[in-house]
């Protein structure tokens, strides 16, 4: 994996990943309601938020491989794994790790999309589509911004959804 060395999308860590934590990741829905809680689980995400929130330094990457850990291990039934998936992408991103944070992107919006989610998982795609043409990964960023484009057609999402998904999406594709 390619360290790339700079902070990533957002001026400080704690910034993008209160910028998750607040707005990026809408409550999540699940199209079955058969999303389940692993406590064990959640406790080790929380210790490894801490972490990340703290200002010692070497935290920060601590915090991304505990919370990876978390991530890798959270099924697919389980009703915080596209929040988890998420917010790793954020830590990797921060601490230089474009590539991963470009696979963990990738994988939110799958599940955002497997558990009926069409927002999340469109947002999500752009997303990843903006981490991978700051990698330089020009196709991928086609092929991430067009399933972005894709979902905006699902008659689950409303006109307001609709419009800031492809407000995000449209400019400078081609690029």
């Amino acid at each position: 994996m390619r360290r790339v060395h700079r902070r990533g999308l957002f001026t400080l860590p704690t910034a993008g990943l209160a910028m998750v934590l607040a707005t990026g990741v809408a409550a999540q829905k699940h199209g079955d309601d058969q999303a389940r809680s692993y406590p064990d689980l959640d406790r080790m995400h929380d210790e490894a938020m801490t972490l990340a929130y703290s200002s010692v330094e070497g935290d920060l990457e601590k915090a991304t491989w505990r919370h990876g850990n978390v991530a890798y291990s959270r099924p697919t039934d389980d009703a915080r794994r596209f929040e988890c998936l998420r917010i790793q992408a954020e830590l990797l991103h921060a601490t230089g790790y474009i590539e991963g944070s470009k696979l963990f992107l990738e994988e939110a919006a799958r599940q955002a999309d497997a558990t009926g989610d069409p927002y999340n998982a469109a947002m999500t795609y752009v997303d990843a589509a903006l981490v991978a043409k700051e990698a330089g990964d020009r196709w991928a960023a086609r092929v991430f911004a067009s399933r972005a484009r894709a979902l905006v057609s699902s008659p689950a999402l409303d006109i307001d959804q609709r419009a800031s998904i492809l407000d995000r999406v449209t400019p400078g594709w081609r690029h």
